[in-house]
């Protein structure tokens, strides 16, 4: 096909003029191409497909999918298993004298039976048997009149409430005095316990095993 022809016009400009209009030609079909390509790139990213050579694109334009968030592992929570629970709005100093004994006979107990299990005595006729030599009113007795020179004046105050509070008749094979002793005690574990006073508490209590025979490997309850 011949090109178009000019009038008039040197040979030259009849050149010059043609390639002007397919430079112009070109242009307007990149300009019409570029945008056929972002009306197909809009309506790809409005239907959810990934576009080649986007980000998120696979190489065969396949969407790729996100990286999930990495989820941080529940790191476990210390503290007790049987964690204090008190009636709500009753601070623990509140409490009846001979309920915070109540309470606090068994996490006496507790910590006497955990301190002989780890401590060599394994067996179970040998347990009950050794708990008693810490858990009698006597031995609690004696053990919150070595208590007494470090005590706070309101853990003081909380022991001389349980000792003096009507707790019943102690048993029969008890000393009166050593009962109401032993009730002081128990009162002022009570009472830690309830403020969450962990290692005051494990202060105290672990002096009734200080210069325990049964921490040696075969104390005085040991047997083969």
């Amino acid at each position: 096909m011949s090109g178009p022809t000019f009038p008039g016009a040197s040979e030259a400009e009849r050149e010059g003029g043609l390639r002007s209009e397919t430079a112009e030609a070109s242009a307007s079909g990149d300009a019409r191409a570029a945008a056929d390509a972002a009306v197909a790139e809009k309506r790809s990213l409005a239907a959810g497909a990934a576009v080649p050579g986007r980000p998120g694109a696979g190489a065969s334009g396949t969407a790729m999918p996100a990286p999930e968030a990495a989820v941080p592992m529940a790191s476990p929570s210390p503290g007790p298993i049987v964690a204090p629970l008190v009636p709500a709005g009753v601070p623990a100093n509140q409490l009846p004298p001979v309920v915070l004994a109540y309470i606090g006979d068994a996490v006496f107990e507790v910590y006497v039976r955990q301190y002989l299990i780890a401590n060599i005595v394994r067996k179970p006729h040998e347990l009950h048997r050794a708990s008693t030599r810490y858990v009698s009113a006597a031995a609690q007795a004696r053990l919150l009149r070595r208590w007494m020179p470090l005590l706070t004046e309101e853990e003081a105050d909380i022991a001389r409430r349980g000792r003096n509070a009507k707790s019943g008749q102690p048993p029969k094979n008890a000393d009166p005095g050593e009962y109401r002793h032993a009730t002081g005690l128990e009162c002022l574990v009570g009472y830690l316990y309830y403020r969450g006073e962990r290692d005051r508490l494990e202060r105290l209590i672990g002096l009734a095993f200080a210069d325990d025979p049964t921490t040696s490997e075969k104390g005085p309850d040991h047997h083969e």
